[in-house]
């Protein structure tokens, strides 16, 4: 499956966030601790206040291809790069390893915002993206693909990729996500980060509206395909491409958790997605994520029940982190 280009965007992953490109992600599950009366604790639910808030992991390096930039430029050798080929590709994993790399992204598809790629097919060849894949668990290091193009996102099932971000399923004629892919995706037990949420207050510019409708993409192709991607079962977990645009600030994940339960998740389902599940995915499960004895007591305070009111996450109390109040 040849493509124009190899490209990559900024390191959003589902598995662990890029310092440069964070999601706002706190990777702990909630849980009910006997609130007060009128408040509910959650073990480090998404928390869109500034400052000092719970934990998050960061990854320390990703790669796929750098956006080329003023901004970027100094970081470039750093954070991404360019390659080709299958030897080339596996020397940049190397390359990245070395560099101490805690994940490897890959693009395996244009991106809506990337001006000179196409949402709508693979960037690499099935043996190149094999190739990233296979070098990278060589190396002890997770796999995740950005894709938008449905063959992308089948491509990067079939090559065994650990997480995908978007999961669109873009085609020419606009974005739909088969029931049957899904299974398969949901089978694999690959993490998938649908990247919804926006700032309700902020009103999409025209012209990004016109951007994404010509990739096929729109809020209810979207919400759709999350829909589609929660009834087969996938591993769903919450991330919202933060940094994006004004409407996706970052710490925006509240509103992305409020998104999954408009596409039908049940609450409970929608904060593990970005909790408990968002802690397994990193390697963490076995000490963040839960509210119980033994785990870090990373906890967020709301005012409400989130799960008979999402929304009661735009309003938090209290935040703590490893037992010590850093909000509230």
């Amino acid at each position: 499956m040849p493509g124009p280009t190899r490209s990559a965007g900024s390191p959003n992953v589902p598995s662990r966030t890029s310092t440069r490109s964070s999601r706002s992600r706190c990777t702990h599950t909630w849980r009910p601790a006997s609130p007060p009366s009128g408040t509910w604790a959650t073990g480090a639910a998404p928390y869109s206040g500034g400052g000092t808030g719970p934990n998050a992991t960061t990854c320390r390096r990703c790669w796929g291809r750098a956006h080329r930039s003023p901004a970027s430029a100094d970081t470039a050798g750093r954070w991404g790069g360019e390659a080709s080929g299958v030897d080339g590709i596996r020397e940049a994993v190397r390359l990245r390893a070395a560099a101490d790399a805690d994940l490897i992204k890959v693009m395996a598809s244009g991106g809506v915002f990337t001006p000179g790629t196409d949402t709508t097919r693979p960037q690499f060849t099935d043996r190149e993206l094999a190739a990233a894949v296979n070098r990278a668990h060589e190396l002890g290091l997770p796999v995740t693909a950005h894709a938008h193009a449905l063959n992308a996102v089948e491509q990067a099932l079939h090559v065994g990729v650990d997480g995908i971000e978007h999961c669109t399923c873009v085609t020419a004629t606009g974005a739909h996500v088969p029931d049957r892919l899904a299974d398969r995706l949901a089978a694999s037990g690959v993490a998938v980060c649908a990247t919804l949420g926006t700032d309700p207050g902020v009103v999409t510019p025209p012209e990004v509206v016109a951007m994404a409708a010509a990739a096929g993409l729109s809020e209810a192709a979207l919400r759709d395909g999350v829909a589609t991607l929660h009834r087969a079962g996938v591993r769903l977990v919450a991330g919202s491409d933060a940094g994006l645009g004004p409407a996706k600030p970052h710490g925006v994940l509240p509103e992305t958790v409020v998104e999954y339960v408009a596409c039908g998740i049940p609450a409970t389902a929608a904060l593990a997605a970005a909790t408990s599940v968002g802690a397994e995915v990193c390697g963490l499960g076995r000490r963040r994520g839960r509210v119980r004895p033994g785990f870090d007591a990373d906890l967020l305070v709301v005012d409400g029940d989130p799960t008979s009111d999402i929304t009661a996450l735009r309003r938090p109390l209290a935040v703590y982190r490893a037992g010590h109040p850093v909000r509230g």
